[in-house]
């Protein structure tokens, strides 16, 4: 079955209230092929809505390798992750600085910039 096909499907059946059934479709989709940014957004969508991000910091980060990541999507994920639900995962840290810098490219906190590229920012003007 085409990736697009299972997303599809996958919305419909999240739709009808089964999130365990779709996110196993998008996993499949994702298998299919692994670049599909319609197949890993509806995953997170649906991770992030049933509170399940522990289990999915893997899918989490490859969002941010994606072409054009949602910055709101990404955002949402940080201020979840930053929750006290998610106070005590290991990964925690690191994933939401890969989602703020590298992902965001330092516009999901808007008006934020990470010191380090703002040392670099500094440092081409400068020159």
């Amino acid at each position: 079955m085409v990736p697009a096909n299972l997303v599809s499907l996958a919305s419909h059946v999240n739709r009808l209230g089964n999130a365990e059934i779709a996110s196993n479709l998008l996993r499949r989709a994702l298998e299919l092929d692994a670049l599909s940014q319609p197949a890993l957004v509806a995953l997170l969508r649906i991770k992030l809505d049933s509170d399940a991000l522990d289990a999915s910091l893997d899918w989490v980060r490859r969002l941010p390798q994606m072409r054009k990541p949602p910055a709101e999507l990404m955002q949402e994920i940080v201020r979840k992750l930053e929750s006290d639900r998610y106070l005590f995962l290991a990964e925690r840290t690191a994933t939401i600085d890969e989602l703020q810098t590298r992902g965001g490219r330092g516009r999901i906190r808007q008006g934020v910039i990470p010191i380090t590229q703002l040392i670099q920012l500094v440092a081409k003007v400068a020159k």
